[in-house]
């Protein structure tokens, strides 16, 4: 019986075999899902193409399909390829699925559903699960999703995938239908309440650490999505909180993956099929972006190979120097001030957070930073020398940095709503400091005054109130 405490989501573009097995590297214990294969073009298609692996077992193939018998095949190449389960696919809401009768649009048709699974079921002897969303449409309500999952379990399924969101066919897009429609964990409860012998994994807004080993104290598993796929060493580090495994080093998955990208691209494999699952191995650390951009050039580049990878690596490195050599240059301006010196974590995400700003239009122009460096010492009264000096530290963090978040959570934690309005009106006033917001720097503010839990009212009060200043201080 596999243990599934652990699992990352099948997801189109991104849960191929590459991918398995960077991820397996990171965990020993988590149930990998492969990208949705459809009945008809694993029956009619390359087989051995759409089914070849390796080394990344626990492992599942998730099928997407209306027809009992085409699916029943499916599943018994499925087993002969040594996966370790086979999944059907009732949740995707894409129109070209819902145009094939597959996906989402299948839980209108329960009775459709359950012949199809105990085909499945009758013709292997691996476990087969369902992976659905809560409801579609307007059929949203409990009594629907009761109804759908009871009659797979009186099919005989025991195991329930279920993306805790109801999917809207019409009017939203896969993209969409991720973030929109809410989060209905409580349909998950409820049924798992109901029916206690079955299995219920949770999947659907689990990103971080915490929140998955809180929703691991409710239920039996939880299915992660995009988190790790940004993010890969993210399944590591949970691996390592659940199943109490040694947390390995980047550098050592790496020095695996290496080895891996060899033997495909001898094979003929091109090099940025493999080499893209790595873009996100190092999020959240000093270089990241850096070793991101680089990585991207390479892999675009002609004649790219693992010697390529071994430049990109060398962002993280010198990043990380410049980091420590600024941060020291920056602590000891500091000590040589008194004790009522500015917090140096809010003086240094502020900061950040205006060159973000600043470079969110791909330019940082002098008058930008100029803006910045003046701000900086107008709201924290520092001298120029220790200005120029965080800016710079700041840039790299920034550089470094592979989200907004580690930058707003400090300032959530620090100041309290009429100091991020400050802080708000002082992005604003960076924008305007060329006298024209672009819709990137529009974006990037937007974004930043979610992050900080700031009215919609304020984030265009503010707005328009540094539109005025700036102006004003223009014509002075």
């Amino acid at each position: 019986m596999l243990n599934r405490k652990l699992n990352v989501a099948p997801m189109m573009g991104y849960t191929d075999k590459h991918y398995r097995y960077l991820l397996r590297l990171m965990s020993p214990h988590a149930v990998l899902y492969s990208e949705m294969i459809v009945a008809n073009a694993l029956i009619h298609g390359n087989r051995e193409r759409f089914l070849d692996h390796s080394k990344d077992g626990p492992c599942a193939v998730q099928l997407g399909g209306n027809d009992p018998e085409m699916l029943a095949k499916c599943a018994v190449l499925v087993q002969g390829a040594d996966y370790q389960e086979v999944n059907l696919n009732l949740g995707c809401p894409s129109n070209s699925v819902q145009q094939s009768g597959i996906g989402a649009c299948l839980m209108a048709t329960p009775g459709l559903v359950a012949d199809c699974y105990q085909a499945m079921q009758e013709s292997v002897s691996i476990p087969v699960t369902i992976k659905s969303r809560t409801g579609i449409d307007a059929r949203n309500d409990f009594g629907f999703f009761e109804e759908f999952i009871t009659s797979l379990y009186d099919a005989g399924c025991r195991v329930f995938l279920i993306h805790a969101r109801n999917a809207i066919l019409h009017g939203l897009s896969p993209r969409e239908n991720r973030d929109i429609p809410p989060l209905r964990y409580d349909h998950v409860a409820r049924i798992r309440d109901t029916l206690p012998d079955a299995e219920f994994i949770l999947n659907g807004g689990i990103r971080t650490v915490a929140q998955t080993m809180t929703l691991l104290n409710e239920y039996e598993g939880v299915m992660l999505g995009r988190a790790p796929c940004h993010n890969p060493f993210l399944l590591a580090t949970l691996e390592q909180c659940i199943f109490q495994t040694a947390l390995p080093s980047r550098w050592q998955i790496l020095a695996h993956y290496r080895s891996y990208m060899a033997q495909q691209t001898a094979q003929g494999v091109p090099f940025r099929q493999v080499a893209r699952h790595l873009s996100g191995l190092f999020a959240g650390l000093p270089g990241a972006r850096a070793y991101r951009r680089h990585l991207g050039i390479c892999m675009n580049s002609d004649g790219a190979s693992t010697e390529l990878l071994d430049s990109a690596l060398a962002q993280i490195q010198l990043v990380r120097y410049m980091i420590d050599e600024l941060l020291q240059l920056f602590q000891g301006l500091v000590t040589q001030e008194d004790d009522e010196a500015p917090d140096q974590s809010v003086t240094l995400v502020a900061a950040a957070l205006m060159l973000e700003v600043s470079r969110s239009d791909s330019t940082k122009t002098r008058i930008e930073l100029d803006t910045i460096a003046r701000l900086m010492a107008e709201e924290f009264g520092l001298s120029a020398q220790k200005v120029s000096s965080l800016i710079r530290v700041a840039d790299a963090q920034v550089e470094a940095a592979h989200d907004l978040y580690q930058f707003t959570q400090v300032i959530n934690q620090q100041l309290d709503y009429a100091g991020k309005k400050r802080l708000l009106y002082a992005m604003w006033l960076v924008a305007f400091a060329d006298k024209r917001v672009d819709a990137i720097e529009d974006h990037t503010i937007r974004k930043i005054a979610r992050l900080l839990h700031l009215a919609h009212e304020d984030f265009i009060r503010e707005k328009l109130r540094a539109r005025d200043d700036a102006a004003q201080r223009s014509r002075l």
